[in-house]
């Protein structure tokens, strides 16, 4: 309080005079709405404060981590309130696989150790682009000691030191987490890299993680296909599961051989971008899908579906499906498809089928009174910022067009970019539209001008 100023003159804090129940709900109204306050407001205040701006914590750098670290060495009760952190040292994308940035050590593990003792309601953890913290959250000293309300725990990273990443005994200590729920994994690897664990899989204990439901593996998984789905037994009875494949082999499917209790599988999405060169034409028969007879979601994305009608016959006799995803370059033969989502051999459960998997998006536009965008070579064209959806044989788009026409009176809802797509090609051919417009009209100005131009040479003569 100031005394020097008069007592009417004084600011009154109303705030803190709020009861005791109605402040946390304030802040956390503040938090919802991306609003941060980073100033005391006052001592009462403060507790609810911090633990508004520690729920939700992004390290971005090696020195933000430092810093968080040094507050939980100094003054654990703030760390104490995160229930969400995310350590992003983001990876350099200047090779085919992305390497892990220079780690300078300044945090050690020790260090790393107090900070994740002193997250006692931590719920959600995710650690990317750093070998020594991933690996370190794997061990006992962790597993054993900390985080005992962790629900989510995703790890990208190389494991470099580690000839085969996947291998179940590098997760045996997952079990200790006894909350944990959800298990993502990132490998930065590349499929030569994957070299034969010198201890059998099959000698790893079982570890069932009693909670675990959901599992996600990307990197080179078949190029470690034992592994794998081996891997993926010891996490138990799994509800989703994610996998996002990046070797050039086609045995995606034959991990799903792995899952222990195959109709519990509700919710499915199999992803193939291989690490290098072209995809093999041809895919490992998807009939391993047939045992998930409990399956309601199946999402495709890359080359992991096919045009075959054999595939769309296999998609039919999954009784429980109800929504269908093909992702973006997911093949998708919109001939199966009419015969899966309509007539008399339309699926009896499907509902919902989203189709990402062509993509388009509008970008700059000519300027009204402007010129458009030119080439090195001074031609005129659409600005390079638009993203012109790419058709295949057997989804064109004259043939999707066609296809929705047909669903008009289906009771399946249609969703997904390959909607926009048909929009965004509308749009580009307005732009050219105009851009044919703007060329024709400076070739009728040139006309001109040199008509012009001659009838003054003419005058002279």
């Amino acid at each position: 309080m100031n005394l020097s100023s008069p007592w009417f003159l004084q600011p009154i804090d109303r705030f803190s005079a709020l009861p005791a129940e109605i402040i946390p709900l304030i802040f956390q109204h503040l938090y919802s709405e991306k609003v941060a306050l980073i100033h005391p407001i006052s001592k009462r205040l403060l507790p609810s404060q911090q633990r508004t701006l520690y729920h939700d914590v992004t390290l971005d750098s090696w020195l933000r981590l430092e810093q968080i670290c040094n507050t939980a060495r100094l003054e654990p009760t703030i760390t104490a309130h995160v229930t969400y952190l995310m350590i992003d040292i983001e990876p350099i994308f200047g090779t085919r696989v992305p390497k892990e940035a220079e780690d300078p050590e300044t945090v050690s593990l020790k260090d790393f150790k107090q900070l994740l003792e002193s997250t006692i309601h931590l719920k959600k953890l995710t650690i990317m682009g750093s070998y020594r913290l991933s690996k370190f959250t794997l061990s006992h000293e962790i597993a054993l000691n900390c985080l005992p309300k962790l629900e989510y725990l995703s790890l990208t990273s190389s494991f470099r030191s580690w000839q085969d990443p996947f291998h179940p005994g590098h997760y045996a200590l997952l079990s200790y987490y006894s909350e944990l729920s959800y298990f993502r994994l990132n490998v930065l690897r590349s499929p030569s890299s994957i070299h034969l664990h010198s201890k059998p899989v099959e000698a790893v204990a079982p570890f069932l993680a009693s909670n675990m439901c959901m599992v996600r593996l990307t990197g080179p998984l078949t190029s470690s296909q034992e592994s794998v789905k081996h891997l993926l037994t010891l996490f138990g009875f799994l509800f989703s599961v994610h996998l996002q494949d990046s070797s050039t082999t086609s045995r995606i499917f034959e991990l799903l051989d792995g899952m222990i209790e195959k109709p519990a599988l509700d919710y499915l999405t199999l992803s193939r971008y291989p690490d290098s060169g072209p995809p093999p034409l041809n895919v490992t028969s998807p009939n391993a899908l047939l045992q998930f007879r409990s399956l309601t979601i199946l999402d495709f994305t890359g080359t992991c579906s096919s045009t075959s009608p054999s595939f769309y016959s296999i998609l039919h006799n999954l009784p429980k499906l109800e929504t269908l995803i093909f992702g973006l370059d997911a093949p998708v033969s919109l001939e199966h498809l009419t015969t899966l989502v309509s007539g008399r051999t339309k699926h009896k459960t499907l509902e919902t089928v989203i189709l990402d998997n062509v993509n388009g998006e509008i970008g700059t536009r000519v300027e009204p009174d402007g010129e458009p965008y030119q080439d090195s070579q001074g031609r005129f064209m659409v600005h390079p910022d638009w993203v012109i959806p790419e058709w295949t044989d057997t989804f064109s788009r004259e043939g999707f067009v066609k296809f929705l026409e047909d669903m008009e009176d289906v009771d399946i809802v249609i969703e997904g970019t390959a909607l926009t797509a048909l929009e965004v090609e509308t749009e580009w051919e307005g732009e050219m539209d105009v851009i044919d417009g703007i060329e024709e009209e400076l070739c009728v100005l040139g006309a001109i001008a040199i008509e012009e131009e001659m009838d003054e040479r003419a005058r002279f003569l």
